[in-house]
């Protein structure tokens, strides 16, 4: 396997440092090099061509995201991995330059102790560094092609359910902002997230959509045209029937050890809404979502999956089509049409009966 070779980048000298040490500990890493701001960065990046950095967006000089917009029109390969605070103004940022082209992140730890710091870090970089080599180059563009078939659902579905991860936060972003209209129905999402930065992005969901996205809360009640979206570090699942549905927010632990999880989320809407669903599972990496698939499958729910080229990293809907538990696999702008074009046209041919 080759090595992965990571170029730091924070203005604070103890942040390199314990970067460097903990990139250095994980096998198939290697640190290359550090750089205290922006600037030097970009030098540092055109001398040693890094697979990766971590990038620190809060930096004088230049900061992350100047550097992010400066790789983008460079057309650079490196991918970029951000290292954010764990606030809400760290939220806003990070959510911002993930849509500027990071591809994921991870968070500075607080309220631990320094062992448990570190090892946090550690953990993350393993997760999020290693599995670089999956990330791809994408620009989420209407695609001329034609949309694949697959058998259409004969009743109006009740609700839509997503699940994404790593290149998620920008697949939603274009998503909704796809969906202009009212759909009738509501929608429940699990993307991989730690708190503070799930309730950022749905505001940031909510400014470009037509329906009103917001962080689930438990024991509310579920509306049509509302978009909820699963706390960071929390399980959400849905109880109650179709007409009187309320979100369960719990900590429940789960086998695949995700908070929040995708399984758990499509396991609870197959319970709820069983055939009448429409589940849509995005970027990723991993397989979270495909038991969870397996459930809405079997209650005869539609499911599909965001094709390859689209997707930052071809992880769970890959999981997903391998296991057979999707009908088709589609770009963005596809799912939101059909997504509109099933609600819209089912609704007719049930009305004509």
């Amino acid at each position: 396997m080759s090595v992965i070779r990571v170029l730091v980048v924070d203005d604070s000298s103890m942040y390199r440092q314990l970067l460097r040490e903990l990139i250095d500990e994980v096998p198939g890493l290697e640190c290359i090099g550090t750089a205290e701001d922006g600037r030097d960065a970009l030098e540092n990046i055109r001398r040693l061509e890094p697979d990766a950095i971590t990038l620190d967006l809060e930096m004088p000089v230049m900061d992350g995201l100047a550097v992010i917009q400066a790789l983008k029109q460079q057309e650079s390969k490196t991918r970029i991995l951000l290292v954010s605070a764990h606030s809400k103004a760290g939220a806003a940022l990070t959510v911002e330059a993930l849509e500027a082209g990071a591809y994921d992140f991870i968070t500075k730890p607080q309220g631990m102790g320094a062992k448990r710091a570190r090892e946090e870090i550690r953990r993350q970089l393993k997760a999020k560094l290693l599995g670089v080599g999956k990330v791809r180059d994408t620009e989420q563009k209407s695609v001329e092609k034609p949309t694949p078939q697959f058998k259409k659902p004969l009743f109006k579905p009740q609700a839509l359910t997503i699940g994404c991860s790593t290149g998620g936060p920008v697949a939603l972003l274009h998503l909704f902002g796809k969906i202009q209209q009212p759909l009738g129905i509501p929608v429940f999402i699990v993307q991989h997230m730690p708190p503070l930065f799930t309730r950022t992005l749905a505001e940031s969901i909510n400014k470009v959509s037509a329906l009103t996205v917001k962080e689930a809360e438990h024991g509310e009640w579920v509306k049509p045209d509302y978009a909820y979206i699963a706390p960071g570090g929390r399980q959400l699942g849905i109880v109650g029937t179709p007409d009187a549905a309320t979100l369960e927010v719990n900590d429940r632990e789960v086998d695949n050890g995700f908070k929040p999880s995708v399984d758990l989320l499509f396991s609870s809407v197959a319970k709820v809404y069983r055939d009448r669903v429409v589940a849509l599972i995005l970027s990723g990496m991993g397989s979270d979502g495909t038991q969870g698939l397996r459930c809405l499958k079997q209650e005869g729910a539609l499911a599909i999956g965001q094709e390859e080229s689209s997707c930052v990293v071809y992880g769970m809907p890959k999981s997903a089509r391998r296991a057979g538990v999707i009908e088709a696999e589609m770009t963005l702008d596809q799912m939101a049409a059909v997504t509109l074009e099933l609600l819209d046209a089912v609704s007719a041919a049930v009305a004509d009966l």
